[in-house]
């Protein structure tokens, strides 16, 4: 038997990331999940795909199609787009990089404050300053500090690459995507935060669910 794993690549910016990363957090699910920061837009250049909100029937459909997600599922997110949705996430998703190698308990408090910070209140993550306000209240001024210092360097810059490329190499074009490893030690992948329920059938080893990936 091996060890189920589910992998979820998120980025800031991308709101049914959002809403998986918050389905999931809460579920007895969490502890055999890892959070990998990604950058979204460097996905969408190596795949050649386009952000939904750059279709205009598709934009229409993705936002009513967020919120209505968000109510059925009592997920808490801002009422409008964030102010300059889509943000530039770069320096947010580095210093993500930068917090899950020295602790990873305070790496998912700030991945919950800066989704937070973005998706129910709307403020602005690509702003250095709300950045910066935003890890101090989980992981105080000091460490903050040393966290954005790090996020310029290029070992974040290199480690956020990796991950970007790592993602796209594991089949993603899209956000959220999973790749989940079952009992059985097989291996899937899934986009899109619909998938849940499939993601927590093959990973119980469930052959509906397993039927259901398939399809």
């Amino acid at each position: 038997m091996a060890t189920p794993k589910i992998t979820l690549y998120i980025d800031i910016v991308s709101p049914f990331a959002y809403l998986a990363f918050h389905i999931l957090h809460r579920s007895h699910l969490f502890k055999i999940t890892t959070i990998t920061p990604v950058l979204l837009g460097g996905i969408m250049r190596e795949t050649s795909n386009r952000p939904p909100f750059t279709v205009p029937l598709k934009g229409e459909y993705t936002s009513h199609d967020l919120h209505r997600q968000a109510r059925i599922h009592n997920i808490p997110v801002y009422a409008m787009k964030p102010e300059g949705f889509p943000a530039n996430t770069v320096l947010a998703q580095r210093a993500l990089c930068v917090l899950q190698k020295q602790d990873e308990e305070k790496f998912v408090g700030a991945v919950i404050a800066l989704y937070d910070a973005y998706w129910v209140h709307g403020r602005r993550v690509d702003d250095e300053e709300i950045v910066r306000e935003v890890l101090e209240g989980v992981v105080g001024r000091e460490m903050t500090e040393r966290v954005l210092e790090q996020a310029k360097e290029e070992e974040a810059k290199r480690k956020l690459t990796e991950n970007t490329k790592e993602a796209v190499g594991k089949g993603c074009f899209g956000l959220p995507w999973f790749v989940v490893r079952n009992k059985q030690g097989e291996e899937d992948v899934w986009w899109g935060f619909d998938h849940l329920k499939q993601v927590e059938a093959f990973v119980n080893g469930d052959e509906e669910g397993g039927r259901l990936s398939r399809l």
